[in-house]
């Protein structure tokens, strides 16, 4: 992955995140057609990383977005998400994803709405983060001893990955420093592509006219 700016790397990182959510569709439509035997197990382990890598990149991403803070050394160097989201929101309170919903009027100008009900908090998703890494454990020898069986729920993955899916496919962060609102839509794009602009936060703006609007359920 390489990028000259920083809207080509949140672009290139949420490219990543688009790719890994087609993977945990597929592996849902598999398992849930074949849920019996080991196979089945080893593809949900497989989506419960994929769910893992887009909790990573998303935090990943973020961080991009905020290379002209002066962002330390040391933070250039973690991948932890909750790390990385903690130390983001001392840099930057808004620098969460917020879902939108974007319109466009009659005069060409775009209107982007909160998407409340896509809405997913910061700690929700390290909460998804968590518990992806505590089931890719194999787990304690007592519980082995005890017979007790690891259990995957793929509706569980599924909803995680709606919810992620919802904060993402049209989502803002705001660079107060900037004055400026980083808009990313990961569908409707040319070939595919995730789409960011960047626009001043403080009035109307204008955005690429290929910039197309549209929010998709995975």
């Amino acid at each position: 992955m390489k990028a000259s700016t920083t809207g080509e790397l949140y672009a290139a990182f949420m490219q990543e995140i688009k790719q890994r959510i087609g993977k945990v569709e597929r592996i849902i439509v598999e398992v849930a057609h074949r849920p019996e035997g080991e196979e089945a197990s080893y593809l949900v382990e497989l989506a419960h990383l994929q769910i893992r890598f887009i909790c990573e990149l998303t935090a990943l991403a973020s961080l991009a977005a905020h290379n002209s803070y002066g962002i330390r050394k040391d933070l250039l160097k973690k991948w932890h998400a909750d790390i990385i989201f903690d130390e983001l929101e001392r840099i930057n309170p808004h620098s969460f994803p917020v879902p939108v919903r974007a319109t466009v009027g009659p005069d060409g100008v775009y209107q982007f709405q909160p998407a409340k009900e896509r809405r997913l908090s910061r700690a929700h998703l390290k909460q998804i983060y968590g518990n992806c890494g505590r089931l890719l454990h194999r787990g304690v020898l007592k519980h082995t001893l005890q017979g007790r069986e690891r259990t995957y729920d793929l509706n569980q993955v599924a909803a995680w990955l709606k919810q992620l899916y919802g904060l993402l496919a049209e989502h803002m962060i705001l660079l107060p420093k900037e004055q400026q609102v980083l808009m990313v839509n990961l569908i409707d794009g040319e070939g595919g592509r995730v789409q960011v602009a960047k626009a001043v936060s403080d009035g109307p703006f204008a955005v690429s006219p290929d910039f197309r609007l549209g929010h998709k359920d995975p």
